[in-house]
């Protein structure tokens, strides 16, 4: 009985370990996506606050170029 009993606990920590590990790998990999979606949201919202600048300076550029010309 113990010795059975002493091979289930030894089981069953290895077991938990398992679980743990895959349980940290599932943590880390949803970790990192949640990481890549926030990095996407920031670099987009980035991207589309430089749009209204980048068309005002293309505005400013062709009135400068065009009184260049003149």
């Amino acid at each position: 009985g113990k010795e059975y009993l002493g091979n289930f606990m030894q089981k069953s920590r290895k077991q938990n370990t398992n679980n743990f590990k895959t349980l940290n790998n599932l943590y880390l990999s949803l970790y990192a996506m949640v990481y890549k979606i926030r990095t996407f949201t920031l670099l987009s919202r980035h991207v589309n606050a430089l749009k209204p600048i980048d068309s005002i300076s293309k505005h400013t550029l062709s009135k400068v170029s065009l009184k260049l010309e003149q």
